[in-house]
């Protein structure tokens, strides 16, 4: 007996952004839906392997994953953020514009949460920043070196604009052991824990 059906494993998208708590869902599901366009036109066609799974539970704290990524041995975990054009500074902590702190979604104990349930596979997180104007170049976002203290051998979330995450997720997961190839298992216990 398969795991999933072939049709399932074969498709590229998979679950929608959903409502979820009654304050600022449609903010939330505007902005998941421009990240899920963004994968669709711009990464999806360039990995055929590469399958995209939204709306999960969280398995680090019982709250929601907006997207991940599959493709071989590879998983990205990508929420979002929705920011006014303009230049903001990430030092791997925190995401400042003029002086003010803006908090990114906390994503690192997801991810390290997923590679401890997935150990076969390198798992990294992105948070895309979307300019409320629908450029893909904007906001600019400039990675300044963490705080003295601080530092770390890789960062585990990447903060990016639109543009960013398309290159760097097409990157990330074409370079990859294994990336022309959908690991169905892992793709099955995914799609099992979506919401």
């Amino acid at each position: 007996m398969p795991l999933i059906p072939q049709d399932l494993a074969r498709q590229q998208i998979h679950g929608l952004p959903r409502k979820r708590g009654i304050f600022g869902a449609e903010a939330r599901i505007q902005r998941e839906m421009r990240t899920v366009q963004l994968i669709t036109r711009q990464v999806l066609p360039a990995i055929p392997a590469a399958r995209l799974i939204n709306g999960l539970q969280s398995p680090a704290d019982n709250s929601h994953i907006d997207h991940v990524v599959l493709s071989g041995y590879r998983m990205a975990v990508i929420g979002s953020m929705l920011l006014p054009p303009g230049a903001y500074a990430w030092n791997g902590s925190a995401l400042t514009h003029g002086g003010r702190s803006i908090a990114p979604p906390q994503l690192a104990h997801v991810v390290r949460r997923m590679q401890d349930i997935f150990p076969e596979l390198n798992v990294t997180g992105w948070t895309v920043v979307h300019s409320t104007d629908g450029n893909l170049h904007e906001p600019v976002i400039d990675r300044h070196r963490r705080p003295p203290g601080r530092e770390f051998s890789h960062e585990t979330v990447q903060v990016v604009n639109a543009a960013g995450l398309a290159r760097g997720l097409k990157q990330f997961l074409g370079s990859g052991p294994a990336p022309n190839t959908v690991i169905v298992p892992v793709l099955a216990r995914l799609l099992r824990g979506m919401h």
